[in-house]
């Protein structure tokens, strides 16, 4: 758990790992013989009529989320009924096989016992003229994470012979870093020693995070700022043994400052979730970016932490 905690402290300054992975469609169909690759939006679909039982899976078509996780749900049986599905069309006469890739394989999700969150994101439409390329843009916080992912992917017949790893690095940019954030965040609250948070505030953190996670921003920056003034109002009540003041968070937090030791860092992140704050509620009529609202979560969690271990 120590490299998600330094990740959520910091996440620029822990950094992450990410890779552009490559599949060739049209590679795939010649490996196979096949001429006639058909595609879609949601799907690899390829016309391989006597080649049913050859394009199966390879054993162990799960070696990957059983080697990050041995909790995952994902087994031998189940993979193959959720990734390669087979159909028979009655107009054509041939059986066809769905590579339901996008729902399954890449797929992001968070590993348990790997104590890791690896995260795809699809992006052939930006990059790819040609529909015969998937490409994907795979992100992770543990370097050996993308090792493993890479391994997997060679127990896949046929795949295994088509994919390229074009690009790897090690990267502080914040466009990459907060991709794993919310999901690291659940990680983080499903591990009972690493740390006490009060149940109020765990429902909150976790409903700012959702909201994140479904891209409402200003819902998010909202419910981020709401915890942090719960904050500061336990901070005023135990300095001052009096109820906390029906303040706005700017005036609480000026108060605050007055009457408890606040560290500098602390004092910093709480200031950018209000200015993030009123900027969604200001801004009623322009969007509320994610950059905002990915402030707003770093800044909240970083302040629970500091309070959890103080107060």
């Amino acid at each position: 758990m120590k490299d998600i905690i330094e990740y959520l402290k910091n996440p620029m300054n822990k950094g992450v790992y990410n890779q552009i992975l490559k599949i060739n469609i049209k590679e795939m169909g010649n490996i196979l013989n096949i001429s006639d690759i058909l595609y879609d939006e949601n799907f690899f679909i390829i016309n391989f009529a006597t080649y049913v039982a050859d394009l199966m899976y390879k054993e162990p078509f799960d070696e990957f989320y059983n080697v990050l996780d041995t909790n995952s749900k994902l087994v031998d049986s189940e993979i193959q009924k959720s990734i390669i599905k087979i159909k028979w069309d009655k107009e054509d006469a041939k059986y066809y096989t769905y590579l339901e890739q996008a729902e399954n394989i890449f797929k992001t999700r968070i590993l348990k016992n790997k104590l890791d969150v690896i995260h795809y994101d699809d992006i052939t439409k930006r990059i790819a003229k040609n529909k015969l390329l998937k490409i994907y843009e795979i992100t992770s916080i543990k370097k050996d994470t993308l090792y493993l992912f890479k391994n997997f992917l060679k127990k896949i017949l046929h795949i295994d012979e088509t994919f390229e790893i074009t690009k790897e690095r090690f990267t502080h940019s914040s466009r990459y870093v907060y991709r794993l954030y919310t999901y690291a965040l659940e990680l983080w609250f499903k591990d009972e020693s690493s740390i006490y948070i009060p149940k109020d505030l765990i429902n909150l953190i976790k409903a700012a995070s959702e909201y994140h996670r479904e891209k409402e921003w200003r819902t998010s920056v909202i419910i981020s700022a709401i915890v942090i003034e719960s904050i500061l109002a336990d901070i005023y009540e135990e300095e001052k043994k009096e109820n906390a003041p029906d303040v706005p968070l700017g005036v609480l937090f000026e108060q605050v400052k007055k009457i408890a030791k606040i560290p500098n860092e602390i004092q910093s992140v709480i200031s950018a979730v209000n200015q993030a704050r009123i900027a969604s509620v200001h801004r009623s009529k322009s969007p509320v970016s994610d950059r905002d609202a990915d402030i707003a979560l770093y800044g909240t969690t970083k302040t629970i932490m500091w309070f959890v271990k103080n107060y």
